[in-house]
C-alpha cells in the first residue's frame, strides 16, 4: 500500500498509518511492513497524490497486490488467488467498522 507522507511531528503522521496497520492485522496476504509512505516525483501525478493535496483528503492510498503472491507465515511463498484477494478486500472493510 502507498500513502502519503506526512513529517514525523504532524498529527498526520500516525493517523494516516492507522488504516494500513488494521489491514496487517486482519490479513495475512498484507504486509504493514512492506508500504511506503512517501510521494516519488514520478507519483506526483497519481490520484492519490492530486487527491491528497488538492482536496486534502488525508488517508488516500493506493493497493496493489503482487503476481507472485506472498511470504506466509511459515516463510513460504503463498499464491494469490481470487479467493485470497477476496478476502484481502473483506478485510479491509472490516477495518472500517
Amino acid at each position: 500500500m502507498y500513502g502519503p507522507d506526512y513529517a514525523l511531528h504532524s498529527n498526520k503522521y500516525f493517523k494516516m498509518r492507522i488504516l494500513p496497520k488494521l489491514l496487517d492485522e486482519q490479513s495475512a496476504a498484507f504486509r504493514y511492513h512492506s508500504c511506503k509512505f512517501r510521494v516519488e516525483k514520478a507519483k506526483l501525478s497519481t490520484a492519490r497524490v492530486v487527491v491528497n493535496r488538492e482536496f486534502g483528503v488525508m488517508s488516500c492510498f493506493t493497493l496493489e497486490a503482487s503476481m507472485h503472491g506472498y511470504i506466509a507465515e511459515d516463510r513460504k511463498t503463498q499464491e494469490l488467488t481470487c479467493e485470497e484477494l477476496v478476502g484481502v478486500g473483506v478485510s479491509l472493510g472490516q477495518c472500517f467498522n
